[in-house]
Formats: C-alpha cells, sequence, structure tokens
C-alpha cells in the first residue's frame, strides 16, 4: 500500500524510546509494510543516514539533533508518498547532509513522479512562509 502524503513537522512525533530501526518497523508496520519491505527501502537512504543511526543501537532521544532530523526525513519516504511536504528540512544539518538531502530529494521526486515540498522561514520576523520545490519554484503561503 503506498500513501499519497508524507511530511515532517518538527521532531515531536520522534518516539524516542525506540532505536532508529525500531522506529522505522513500527510506522512500517503502521502502513502495512512488512520488514523486508521497510529494510529494502532504508538502504536506499544508507549515506543520508549513517552508521551511527543505522548500525549503532541507540534509542533515539540520545541521538543529535541533525540525526533525530534524519530520522523523521527518512520515514517520511517509508512509504513512497507523492507528496512530501517537509518543514525545515535543513535544520539542524551539517552541509554535507544537507547536500546530499537535497539530491536525494531531486532523485526522490524524478524516481516516483512526486512533488517534495520544502517549508521555510528564513527570518522568524519575515511573512510570508515560502515552499520551495527542487525545480526551484518558490511557492507563498498566504
Amino acid at each position: 500500500m503506498e500513501n499519497l502524503h508524507g511530511s515532517l513537522y518538527g521532531r515531536s512525533f520522534l518516539i524516542d524510546y525506540l532505536t532508529p530501526d525500531e522506529y522505522f518497523q513500527f510506522n512500517g508496520r503502521m502502513c502495512g509494510l512488512d520488514r523486508n519491505t521497510v529494510n529494502e527501502r532504508i538502504r536506499r537512504y544508507e549515506r543520508f543516514l549513517g552508521p551511527e543511526i543505522l548500525e549503532e543501537k541507540k534509542f533515539i532521544r540520545n541521538l543529535s539533533a541533525g540525526n533525530k532530523q534524519k530520522i523523521g526525513i527518512v520515514n517520511a519516504l517509508l512509504q513512497n508518498p507523492q507528496i512530501i511536504i517537509l518543514d525545515e528540512p535543513f535544520n539542524f544539518l551539517d552541509p554535507t547532509s544537507q547536500s546530499l538531502l537535497k539530491h536525494m530529494l531531486q532523485h526522490y521526486g524524478e524516481e516516483h513522479k512526486a512533488d517534495p515540498c520544502i517549508e521555510s522561514q528564513p527570518e522568524p520576523h519575515h511573512r510570508p512562509q515560502y515552499a520551495h520545490r527542487p525545480d526551484g519554484k518558490r511557492i507563498a503561503h498566504p
């Protein structure tokens, strides 16, 4: 079963007493995905996630903010959604991870004919907010 929508809004949705693998498997089961399918989809993002997330058995609560962000982003892609809405996905990511994420979303959009939207607001006092598409188009929110 594929989902139409995947999203990331902050990190409060993470279940911090699970390991990343347990979290991905839990969310996969909630969406009707078996363990092998979840593992196969996670392997697509191995380079982005890195060994601290994939190999060490740390609880999510013990990971850095950047690694928590990565878990949320990959979880949003787990069901192969056609529409992906990511709120400030570059927050807490190091420059290498930011670059990997940009290329990953471009590739995802091409492969799945999906439309990833990145919501961002450069300064807290500026309005309106914008959603950025991988093709460079910027969409203003009302």
